[in-house]
């Protein structure tokens, strides 16, 4: 890959390069700075916790950057902690969105809470514990509606999941495009993105999907997990239960469906915090 960009990036006279991910990519730079380039990068998630592979390789890419960035301070001090010699140099920035391609959500007045989810269907974002709720919700005759945006390899076990269950009132939509999600979060009640840490120990760090939900001015329904709780401000702009408690992530969503004036209160203080962070 070096030896392949390299004449390409000088005829372009670049010599520095920014580099999304930590992983093959940034293994790339550090080739490209053999043949004399420099180089930054931005670490995310899975691909510096999980898909790397290896916390020797990670210390020689940080120690040979110019600077590192990392998406949260949970990611930022977890990295920190491992290329304990390069510190200094690693920097905390939020992914950033465009705030105002986001509409203020102006839900039905219907009497069924409209729950919107989004995100790939893998094992860490945790929506089998978003069926087990939605389950319990029907048994207490709470009315909810579900939609849940995304696909992946958990889909069969999901519409099993479903189907065993009666969620008649769930939806798995599958792909849809960004201003597709945009209508979406207009018209729902309430965000929920209940993530876990999968078997492998990888998981959410800070989603941009709960950054979106906030400009949407929803409020947001989650999980103590990682860098989550750095957006959502605890009974400020949402909810926060513990990963994997089905149950109390029914109660959260439960004392929210009850409350019109507080979920439109959390989502006012929700577009603030993400117009300031």
């Amino acid at each position: 890959n070096a030896w392949h960009l390299a004449p390409l990036l000088r005829r372009l006279g670049v010599g520095h390069v920014h580099v999304h991910f930590a992983n093959r990519a940034t293994h790339t730079a550090l080739f490209l700075k053999k043949l004399g380039f420099s180089f930054s990068f931005t670490a995310h998630a899975q691909d510096f916790m999980v898909d790397l592979g290896s916390d020797d390789l990670l210390r020689e890419m940080a120690r040979e950057a110019e600077f590192v960035i990392c998406v949260s301070d949970y990611s930022r001090d977890l990295m920190a902690g491992i290329c304990a010699g390069s510190a200094a140099k690693i920097k905390r920035i939020y992914n950033g969105i465009e705030l105002d391609d986001f509409p203020a959500a102006q839900p039905g007045r219907g009497g069924t809470l409209r729950i919107v989810s989004v995100g790939r269907l893998i094992e860490f974002k945790g929506i089998p514990v978003l069926l087990d709720a939605i389950a319990e919700l029907n048994r207490r005759g709470v009315p909810v509606e579900a939609r849940i945006i995304g696909e992946g390899p958990a889909r069969g076990e999901l519409e099993q999941l479903i189907s065993a269950n009666g969620l008649l009132n769930v939806s798995l939509l599958g792909v849809r495009s960004q201003r597709q999600i945009q209508r979406e979060l207009a018209e729902a009640n309430l965000f929920v993105l209940p993530s876990i840490v999968d078997c492998k120990g990888a998981c959410d760090i800070l989603p941009t999907v709960i950054a979106e939900a906030m400009a949407c001015r929803l409020p947001v329904v989650s999980t103590k997990v990682s860098g989550i709780p750095e957006m959502v401000s605890q009974g400020e702009t949402g909810l926060l239960v513990e990963p994997g408690d089905a149950h109390a992530l029914a109660d959260a969503i439960m004392e929210l469906s009850a409350d019109p004036e507080r979920r439109r209160a959390m989502g006012v203080a929700g577009r603030a915090r993400a117009e300031k962070l």
